[in-house]
């Protein structure tokens, strides 16, 4: 679980090194960070080419210009490869319809900003988890 490889997508560079320590801290030490869903949504096709390891988690922040976390989200569980990767949205949206939303599209879990350290290791633990006992089974 600790070699898997994660992408952390998200506009704030604070916020993306923020998520990156806490990564870290669990002992993940194959991140991919992106500024935004455009050059995350290059990076992933690249994946698909079979020379770049598939990445085993997508982190991204909901709201980024370029390509929002929705759309990013969106364009993986189209793709036929991609599909099965999980993704863990991070947003400050609280309303219940933007929630459903994200659920509706497929995502594995989300966490609301603020959070601590704590809480994302928690969200990032029971998503690769998951995929363990899937991949086990």
């Amino acid at each position: 679980m600790l070699d898997s490889k994660i992408i952390i997508i998200d506009d704030s560079a604070s916020m993306l090194k923020m998520i990156e320590k806490v990564v870290e801290n669990v002992g993940f030490k194959n991140i991919t960070l992106a500024k935004d869903g455009l050059p995350a949504w290059q990076l992933l096709q690249e994946t698909k080419l079979g020379s770049v390891k598939k990445f085993d988690l997508i982190i991204s922040d909901w709201q980024m210009d370029g390509m929002s976390g929705l759309e990013l989200l969106k364009n993986v569980r189209s793709d036929e490869i991609l599909k099965g990767t999980p993704f863990l949205m991070v947003t400050s949206n609280t309303e219940q319809i933007e929630i459903l939303t994200i659920i509706q599209a497929g995502v594995s879990d989300y966490i609301v900003k603020p959070f601590n350290g704590v809480k994302i290791q928690e969200k990032i633990k029971k998503i690769l988890s998951k995929l363990i006992t899937v991949s086990a089974a």
